[in-house]
């Protein structure tokens, strides 16, 4: 059962998915009618799931679902990246490609880098240290309220710094 983001607990399991670029406002609704419509009838073991989605930064969808009220199945985590897989191919824009990094510099701009060139980009100064990073591996809603993004030098990237 579908209900709005703000309205799930801090505790919600979350998953993030980034566009490798900004989104146009006719793809974010699209997107948006697809995922609610999912999550709506999104059900594990027979049971409805109650959870949300929601756009951020014109780039991320997001997608979470309320464990306390119902706990997440494997089969009901694969029909979500089912979704996605689907999503993907039918607005022809990849959301599960974890090799492109999103950052986000002082001027506000995000951008991406591939994660194979992260280390050469920071030696460079292409990625400044002051930068905020949108890491992708969050698991709740109260981790992505706080740390999404987040400074580069609190990360798993501060490795590079």
């Amino acid at each position: 059962m579908y209900v709005p983001y703000d309205q799930l607990p801090a505790t919600t399991r979350t998953w993030i998915y980034q566009a490798g670029r900004p989104l146009a406002d006719y793809e974010r609704k699209a997107i948006l009618v697809s995922a609610e419509s999912f999550v709506n009838n999104w059900s594990s073991h027979g049971q409805s799931l109650r959870g949300s989605v929601a756009m951020l930064a014109d780039r991320f969808l997001i997608i979470g679902v309320d464990e306390s009220y119902k706990a997440v199945s494997g089969c009901a985590y694969d029909t979500s990246l089912k979704f996605v897989e689907t999503l993907e191919q039918s607005i022809e824009i990849p959301l599960l490609d974890r090799s492109q990094i999103a950052f986000r510099n002082k001027q506000a701009k995000i951008y991406t880098v591939p994660l194979s060139e992260i280390q050469e980009n920071m030696a460079n100064s292409r990625i400044a240290a002051e930068d905020d990073i949108f890491d992708t591996s969050l698991t709740t809603k109260k981790e992505i309220e706080n740390k999404f993004p987040m400074p580069i030098m609190n990360s798993w990237a501060s490795r590079y710094l």
